[in-house]
């Protein structure tokens, strides 16, 4: 039973933020070292990582990124969106239209994206990040990460168990019930009924009705993960505090607890 395992813990006090995949072998996570973010890249599903590229001047606030591609990718930093179109070797500074601090960013495709942050805060854009505008999540608290099936199917999570939906792509928010108060760090889905989230103290739960119902399953992991992504059903990865991160080819079945 493979469930969930490690597939690397580096032996130093940093901590991985997120991670995002394009496929089954592409993934990229980033940690900030001194106020610059550090990119990690994965071209083996994550059984081996290397050093990337400096993503810039990011802020010790740096949160979320996502990938559709081997090149094509975007990151939320504080009160900024970037995006890149090389792989993460340099990156655009985008528009945004709230001074919010934002924490999380998923695109689904290349031009449909959303991010999320500090007091409910959920961005949209239609066109790449070209242009963004605000969208009404239905809360006050704070919202670490966003994930969206596809253009239509999106959940965001945040603070005290918090996770909230959409079935038509943001233009209504719903709240969902997670069954636990711990913050919650990232969410990902691989299609509008199998989802995952992660959060303080190793938490994962998963769902397979597009959030109906949420199940807490084993986690390796005691310290808090801040990212999880799923390429598919079965093969996701989650990355958290010390470099951890950790791997199912099973989408961490077999194990409530």
């Amino acid at each position: 039973m493979h469930r969930w395992r490690p597939c690397l813990e580096r032996p130093y006090e940093r901590a991985f933020q997120a991670v995002s995949c394009a496929d089954a072998k592409h993934c990229w996570a980033i940690h900030c070292s001194g106020g610059i973010g550090i990119i990690w890249r994965s071209s083996d599903g994550g059984r081996t990582w290397n050093y990337y590229a400096r993503g810039g001047d990011w802020s010790l606030l740096v949160g979320d990124l996502s990938f559709v591609s081997d090149l094509r990718g975007w990151v939320v930093s504080g009160r900024e969106i970037r995006a890149t179109r090389d792989g993460g070797k340099s990156w655009v500074v985008l528009h945004s239209p709230t001074k919010r601090l934002l924490y999380g960013v998923d695109f689904p495709n290349a031009r449909r994206g959303w991010a999320v942050g500090d007091a409910g805060t959920v961005v949209a854009t239609a066109n790449g990040g070209v242009a963004w505008h605000l969208q009404h999540s239905g809360t006050k608290v704070h919202l670490a990460r966003v994930d969206f099936a596809d253009s239509r199917h999106g959940w965001a999570v945040g603070a005290k168990g918090t996770i909230i939906s959409t079935t038509n792509g943001g233009v209504r928010w719903r709240a969902q019930s997670s069954g636990t108060s711990d913050d919650l760090k990232d969410v990902s889905f691989a299609d509008a009924r199998h989802g995952w989230v992660v959060g303080d103290g190793g938490t994962i739960l998963c769902t397979s009705d597009g959030g109906g119902h949420w199940v807490a399953q084993t986690s390796p992991a005691e310290n808090p993960l801040w990212g999880v992504d799923f390429v598919d059903a079965s093969h996701g990865w989650a990355a958290g505090l010390f470099g951890a991160i950790l791997a199912t080819s099973d989408g961490g079945h077999g194990s409530a607890r």
